[in-house]
């Protein structure tokens, strides 16, 4: 049920109120009385009526005075007042028009008149309230949307606007009469356009759109989006001009942050400078909050690192640079890189946290600041990306979202800047040990010849290969190979300057490369370093082993003039000084390289030798020096060439070793010796030991006892009549795996003699933990024992010294290269034991031993 409305009717005549009250009530209204103003008020107070009729003339209070009251009140502003006066009194009519009467009513009344006149105050009323309401959702909507709206009338030229765009404008009280007075806020181009599209609007009824800056009073600019259009009569003629204005300043702002987002991650992805892409992100920023300026910081070995900043403060943002990541160097910045959280500070003056840095900020006019922590996927905090201000301020919520989002892209291109450092470092470095690798060591070298060839300066390249170190990676495994591999890199690095680069090839391969050389003393110099560098022993997992290096050199521009001919001919000379015995360094020559062409040949034959079966073996006899008899043979290996005749096995053995090819041939000789031995013995020549050489690359095979085994089963042998020669070389690849081969050789009742005794390194150390029956001492002691009297004397003394360290640990001492009867005197006087060379016999084929 409707609620009927509710009429106040204050009149001091009892008839009139009676009269009033009855022709109201039969039009559906619920009416009040009231006898004088004062109670009029005070009846209006309790019941909020939705109409009043007040006559003029009352006692206490006038009707005007009553309207006027009632006009004070909020729910009396837009009541509707009929005030009732005399016929002829024109004066009161004024008066309470002036006091604020909707209408008035002359009497005497018609109560017909009267109720009609009120239903229509009423219903003007009510609908003057929708309109009310309508006219503030329509404001609170254009307040939201920051939308004003503003129409003039074409005839009477009259212009009106809505609050909102007197907010847009900055002004507190709107003071735009015209719209030419929007003009005032615009940029010269924007006001030329948009004057060109009015008169269009205004003539021809062109409606426009256009969005342009406006500057506010208080200096700061908007974007907004205008759009106008013209209403027409019948006739065609312009009649009014409507238009709205919206502040699209956030919009435009949002569509601009999100070109700029996708314009650094297109710099990202393109591998930009990082230095350009946070120099992007900080003129986004200052973009987007005009207010601030900003500075960019990456962190880096736990140090501050300037990367952008803006130039309003760059001496500043650079006095923080290397600065160490601590809350005592001060500052928010500082804080935020410290603790991984945003730090906002609104009174720099007044914060302790910018105690140390307070003064320098303050001097650079600095005084609130907002620093957010760029973080990385996996937590780890890679820079500070900071907003400053000049005043006072809190950054609103805006700009830490602003910071948030710049400072994830700030982690995603410094992420990715890292990745791709990374992955640049692991292919232009070796893995294992972090030097250059080939491809770094050829673009520094390519780069030094080309500044040589502009300075006349020589630049020389060392190819560096570890002598034993693939019999000690094969024998004792890849971590310890690897272990190894890292204690030489620590060594070589110390030969590291800034004219040079030390650089890891592959395996044992090193190459060191020096530029701005002016005189090949330094060369000298530096390859002696080296071999002084990897002789100490090396502490791998408990166990000392022993590396040595050849040294192969070449110079620009003597022997090349290309990265890639100086590098091969390195190469050339470093297998020159491996094949001397290693442990040395070799210049390149032309000799060397027609040697390297031989070496190759010879590779290719010794393949072909392998498969055809080209080798033979001869029998060097033994004899013991007490009595001169018979005490067995050493197999040595000869190789008949079609081609090249004999060749001399210092020419063929170092290429079989280094090829790996020693491997078969060392088993051939093992099984040929063994089954002529057999056959001798079968045919009655007698039962002779036979001693065989092992390489160091065949000693140290993983199934090398189980191919002497079989050798000795297959020919029927005894153990007692094979005897095995290892050379020092062998020993200290690495002692306990030596050892533990030799135990078993041993222990099959196999001779183990140390062969070449006396030109190793460290060798003698090791010969009370060696199980092995002999030592043969090394020929070039030998020949030392003719000649001048200074060099026989000192010859003398080692050999004599080598025999009774031998007999005092219970070897039999066996001398070879004896060539001449003061030799074999020597030897015979200092109880050497056995003895073999050319004064004896040269060595002689299996038919030539048979005719003996």
């Amino acid at each position: 049920m409707n609620k009927k409305p509710i009429a106040l009717i204050a009149d001091d005549d009892f008839t009139i109120r009676l009269l009033a009250c009855e022709a109201l009530e039969q039009a559906d209204f619920e009416v009040k009385e009231a006898e004088d103003g004062k109670q009029a008020l005070e009846i209006f107070k309790q019941v909020q009526p939705e109409i009043v009729l007040l006559d003029v003339k009352m006692p206490f209070l006038s009707g005007f005075e009553v309207c006027k009251a009632i006009r004070q009140y909020p729910n009396g502003k837009n009541l509707p007042i009929l005030m009732v006066t005399g016929a002829d009194d024109i004066e009161s009519i004024r008066s309470a028009y002036d006091a604020g009467a909707t209408d008035f009513m002359t009497k005497p009344i018609n109560w017909l008149i009267l109720v009609q006149r009120v239903r229509y105050m009423l219903r003007a009323s009510r609908n003057v309230e929708k309109l009310r309401k309508s006219e503030a959702i329509l404001a609170t909507a254009q307040k939201i949307a920051r939308m004003g709206s503003w129409e003039m009338d074409i005839k009477s030229n009259e212009f009106r606007c809505s609050e909102e765009i007197c907010r847009i404008y900055g002004l507190n009280h709107c003071n735009i009469k015209k719209y030419e007075d929007l003009f005032e806020s615009m940029k010269d181009d924007d006001r030329k356009e948009i004057i060109k599209k009015y008169q269009q609007l205004i003539h021809q009824a062109v409606p426009f759109q256009i969005d342009h800056q406006i500057f506010l009073p208080d200096g700061n600019e908007r974007i907004v989006n205008q759009q106008a259009s013209a209403s027409v009569d019948e006739n065609g003629h312009i009649q009014q001009l409507i238009g709205t204005i919206q502040d699209i300043t956030e919009r435009k702002l949002a569509e601009s942050l999100e070109t700029d987002k996708n314009r650094v991650l297109e710099m990202i992805i393109r591998n930009k400078n990082l230095s350009d892409i946070m120099k992007e992100l900080v003129t986004i920023i200052e973009t987007q909050e005009p207010e601030a300026f900003c500075s960019i910081y990456l962190i880096k070995e736990n140090r501050f690192y300037l990367q952008a900043g803006s130039l309003m403060a760059e001496p500043f943002f650079q006095a923080m640079d290397a600065q160490p990541v601590h809350p005592e160097t001060g500052g928010s910045p500082s804080i935020a890189a410290y603790t991984g959280d945003m730090v906002i500070i609104s009174d720099i003056k007044n914060s302790n946290l910018w105690k140390k840095k307070r003064d320098a900020a303050l001097n650079h006019g600095i005084r609130a600041c907002c620093s957010l922590p760029v973080i990385s996927g996996q937590g780890q905090i890679l820079g500070v990306i900071s907003a400053f201000y000049r005043k006072i301020c809190h950054p609103d919520n805006s700009v830490v979202k602003l910071l948030e989002v710049l400072a994830k892209l700030a982690s995603v291109a410094i992420e990715r800047r890292i990745l791709s450092e990374k992955l640049e470092h692991q292919a232009r470095h070796d893995v294992l040990t972090g030097l250059p690798n080939r491809a770094a060591i050829s673009e520094y070298l390519n780069q030094a010849l080309i500044q040589a060839s502009k300075t006349s300066e020589k630049v020389a390249v060392f190819f560096i290969d570890l002598d034993r170190f693939k019999h000690i990676n094969d024998s004792l495994g890849h971590p310890v190979g690897d272990g190894l591999l890292k204690e030489v890199t620590e060594r070589l690095k110390t030969c590291i300057h800034e004219n040079s680069i030390m650089g890891r090839m592959g395996g044992d391969e090193f190459m060191h490369v020096l530029k701005g050389i002016k005189n090949q003393e330094n060369i000298t110099k530096a390859a002696l370093k080296i071999l002084e560098l990897v002789a100490p022993p090396f502490k791998v997992k408990d166990q000392n082993l022993y590396l040595g290096a050849s040294i192969g050199i070449s110079i620009y521009p003597d022997d090349g003039t290309d990265a890639m001919s100086l590098q091969k001919n390195s190469d050339t000379a470093m297998f020159y000084a491996k094949n001397k015995g290693g442990n040395r360094f070799q210049f390149f020559s032309q000799e060397m390289n027609m040697a390297a062409i031989e070496r190759l040949e010879i590779e290719n034959e010794l393949r072909k030798a392998v498969e055809q079966g080209d080798f033979e073996l001869h029998y060097q006899p033994k004899y013991n020096l007490k009595d001169n008899s018979l005490a067995g043979f050493e197999a040595l290996l000869r190789w008949n060439h079609h081609s090249r005749g004999r060749v001399p096995p210092v020419k063929f053995i170092p290429v079989a070793e280094e090829s790996e090819l020693i491997i078969p041939i060392g088993t051939w000789v093992l099984r040929e010796a063994c089954r002529q031995n057999s056959e001798w013995e079968k045919a009655g020549f007698g039962a002779f030991k036979i001693a065989v050489n092992v390489s160091v690359v065949q000693f140290l095979q993983k199934d090398f006892i189980e191919i002497v085994e079989t050798a000795l089963k297959q020919y029927n042998l005894p153990p007692q009549r094979l005897e095995l020669e290892v050379t020092e070389s062998v020993v200290i690849s690495d002692l306990s795996i030596v050892s533990e081969s030799l135990s078993k050789l041993q222990s099959m009742g196999i001779i183990t003699t140390i062969d070449d005794f006396g030109t190793g390194y460290s060798s003698m150390s090791y010969l009370n933990q060696l199980p092995i029956n002999c030592l043969k001492i090394d020929r070039s002691f030998i020949v030392k024992l003719s000649g001048e009297k200074d060099i026989v004397d000192r010859g003398k003394m080692m050999v004599h010294t080598i025999v009774k360290l031998a007999h005092d640990l219970n070897f039999t001492v066996v001398a070879e290269g004896i060539e001449e009867h003061e030799h074999l005197e020597f030897l015979k006087e200092i109880e050497c034991d056995i003895g073999q060379g050319y004064y004896f016999s040269v060595p002689l084929s299996a038919k030539e031993v048979e005719k003996m």
